[in-house]
């Protein structure tokens, strides 16, 4: 009976003591990878503002932005996972839209001449347990033709691999099925079509962590 009780105490109190503690959260992105066309890019998260940077030796450049250090953090952690509020290119924009935690919709705007014009919108409309979007439409396109075109996903966890693969209607010329792999910190090894894919070689990276 005396064992019993001490073994009681022992426990409630690891287990009070734990309660109090906070744990750290962490995600460790790639800040230079090569691809397998001798590409190098080179990305930069920075934690004040929420911006993630990206640039390529061969001119190409993209900036993400997250609502939250959390929101960088979590993208990670489930394959395929969407967590920021938009990603800015040189030439187009897309915004994300989210409700409940789920992504609903993205909306890409074009930048011409200066000027911003709508043109995709895709609204999503099956989920998986995760919250991952499986299928969603095209509501918008500058291009009529490609109007109603159906995109679906489907996420392999084991092998932490998406497939992106789209329907388009008659008389639209859109772009082919997209595959990607990821490794254990969420970052991209290799993408591309079934009949072409490019690999990526993470050299170096770096830990972003949050108190929770």
């Amino acid at each position: 009976m005396l064992l019993l009780l001490f073994m009681v105490l022992v426990l409630s109190s690891c287990s009070s003591g734990n309660s109090s503690d906070n744990y750290l959260l962490c995600r460790n992105y790639s800040t230079s990878s090569i691809s397998s066309l001798g590409i190098t890019q080179t990305c930069n998260y920075d934690s004040d503002t929420r911006e993630l940077n990206c640039a390529t030796d061969s001119g190409a450049s993209y900036s993400t932005y997250y609502s939250s250090n959390l929101d960088f953090i979590l993208e990670s952690k489930i394959v395929g996972s969407i967590k920021s509020s938009s990603r800015i290119y040189p030439v187009y924009t897309v915004i994300y839209t989210y409700e409940r935690g789920r992504l609903v919709a993205s909306t890409t705007y074009e930048q011409i001449t200066g000027t911003s014009s709508l043109n995709t919108e895709v609204s999503y409309s099956q989920f998986d347990e995760f919250n991952r979007p499986t299928t969603g439409e095209t509501v918008f396109s500058s291009n009529p033709e490609c109007l109603g075109t159906v995109v679906s996903f489907t996420y392999n966890d084991v092998e932490r691999i998406v497939v992106q693969e789209h329907s388009f209607p008659s008389g639209c010329s859109g772009t082919p099925d997209l595959e990607t792999s990821y490794d254990l910190n969420g970052n991209i090894i290799e993408s591309g079509s079934t009949d072409f894919k490019t690999q990526f070689t993470i050299q170096e990276t770096e830990e972003v962590c949050v108190n929770q």
